[in-house]
């Protein structure tokens, strides 16, 4: 029965709505004070987590690879590098055997 009457409140006011202004008014400023408590209790959950110093700490992973470079495979690529740049230097001395008929 006690459910019922705080449904039936509910309903009765919530039809209220948008005819009696200071009951709008009422639940909005409700409404702003439960999400600041929400925001508030989240922030001090979060602080009390820093200063334990809880909230960074990560489980160590038992078995970690380290990946090294392919120096062979480096040297190789640097190599193909330096041949395109004094590929590129060459064309940029040279002129062109074309001429541009724009111009």
């Amino acid at each position: 029965m006690q459910l019922q009457f705080h449904y039936d409140g509910v309903k009765r006011y919530v039809q209220k709505l948008g005819k009696n202004p200071a009951a709008d008014w009422q639940l909005l400023f409700g409404l702003f004070v439960l999400f600041l408590l929400a925001i508030l209790a989240f922030s001090g959950f979060i602080l009390y987590q820093i200063n334990e110093g809880d909230i960074f700490l990560a489980e160590k992973k038992d078995s970690q690879t380290i990946r090294t470079i392919d120096r062979d495979a480096l040297k190789m690529l640097v190599g193909q590098f330096k041949l395109s740049d004094r590929r590129f230097e060459e064309l940029k001395a040279d002129k062109p055997g074309l001429v541009d008929p724009g111009i």
